[in-house]
């Protein structure tokens, strides 16, 4: 049986009530909690694949719209789910936000949906993950007079790396370099 945004709404999961569009598929509603200004939800009517589809559709184009208009200062939004405890969701229905945004709105936008996890927003100023490491590694000749670069076996073993593991070479174009493991 497919889940509804009627069922929710009798049993509570879904406490949404300032309506600003009633469609044939979903609801447009204004978020209690608005992060901004303009901050809607667009929940579906049955909470399936395709009507959900409906609503994220819904989003991109009315942002779009009104980014492109000349009648607000909005310059750009975001448009996202919260799917499950874990990513923050809590209302137990889903619903897509459209955030719209401002220039100046916050201090540095660069990264948007990345700031979810805090201090991961701007990623080229924040590593995916910080691990400190003491590791040296010093390039030797093996029988082939060819060089090789021999890692510690503790940091093969936490990446998962076997010998014969294929490697590529990524320069990061600020004087640093990374090897990640080619599976193709």
């Amino acid at each position: 049986m497919v889940d509804t945004l009627q069922t929710a709404q009798a049993d509570g999961r879904a406490p949404w009530t300032d309506v600003v569009l009633n469609t044939r598929d979903f609801v447009v509603f204004n978020d209690g909690y608005p992060v901004t200004p303009g901050h809607m939800l667009v929940v579906p009517k049955t909470a399936d694949r395709h009507t959900l589809t409906k609503c994220f559709n819904y989003a991109v184009e009315t942002g779009n719209m009104t980014v492109s208009s000349d009648n607000n200062n909005i310059t750009g939004y975001n448009v996202g789910i919260n799917m499950g405890v874990s990513a923050g969701q809590t209302c137990m229905y889903p619903h897509v936000h459209l955030i719209f945004r401002r220039d100046g709105d916050t201090e540095n936008p660069r990264g948007g949906i990345r700031h979810c996890i805090p201090g991961q927003g701007d990623y080229t100023n924040s590593p995916i993950v910080e691990r400190p490491s003491t590791d040296t590694v010093t390039l030797e000749k093996d029988d082939n007079d060819d060089l090789i670069m021999p890692l510690p076996e503790h940091l093969l073993t936490e990446l998962g790396w076997t010998p014969g593991t294929n490697l590529k070479w990524i320069d990061n174009e600020n004087g640093t370099f990374s090897l990640v493991k080619d599976d193709g």
